[in-house]
């Protein structure tokens, strides 16, 4: 009996998100990735990548999910109690607040994209002079980088540092910097890459 009361004891000392909350978004990211298509997850995972993930694809299908479900639910619990029957006109609002709950986490993650490209071109011009500066003072391309990455802060820092770390791994320079350019998504930044 003591076993089993330690076993409880330690199941309770588990957070509740951990214990309640993770699983359920999980199941219902798993449940609305098999509906969705391919293409658009990997859309989806790409808009991650280029916002800088904020988090997870299955987290942002769950939210996307739930989004839809709760706007929905809310309306149709709405008409349902404000109104005897449901008729055209409510099943037409209903559908409404379904779509805006379809595209309002979609316009988020295209803001949060644009909003760290926007940081990205800001930052680009100084980074090209100290590039230049740098190589021209006899550095090599990556001590320029790693300078540019070191003497800057925001997302086009981060994404050089990664950069880096993947060329001194063992990845071709061409390579990573081919897939900065397509993690960052900025025409500029992929025309210097070329």
């Amino acid at each position: 009996r003591a076993v089993a009361l330690d076993q409880g004891e330690m199941d309770l000392s588990i957070p509740f998100s951990d214990r309640v909350l993770r699983p359920s978004l999980e199941t219902v990211a798993r449940a609305a990735g098999s509906v969705l298509p391919a293409s658009v997850l990997a859309n989806i995972e790409q808009q991650l990548v280029m916002a800088g993930n904020p988090m997870t694809l299955n987290t942002f299908v769950a939210i996307w999910a739930l989004f839809v479900i709760f706007m929905t639910g809310f309306v149709l619990l709405a008409v349902v109690v404000v109104g005897d029957t449901v008729g055209m006109q409510q099943a037409a609002v209903v559908l409404l607040f379904g779509a805006i709950g379809w595209m309002l986490p979609r316009m988020w993650l295209r803001g949060k994209v644009r909003a760290r490209q926007k940081l990205v071109i800001k930052a680009l011009p100084d980074a090209l002079d100290l590039v230049t500066t740098c190589v021209e003072a006899g550095l090599g391309l990556d001590a320029a980088l790693a300078r540019v990455a070191e003497k800057s802060r925001g997302p086009l820092a981060d994404e050089l540092s990664r950069t880096l770390r993947e060329a001194a791994m063992g990845k071709m320079r061409r390579e990573a910097l081919t897939e900065l350019g397509e993690r960052v998504g900025v025409e500029e930044l992929t025309g210097f890459i070329k």
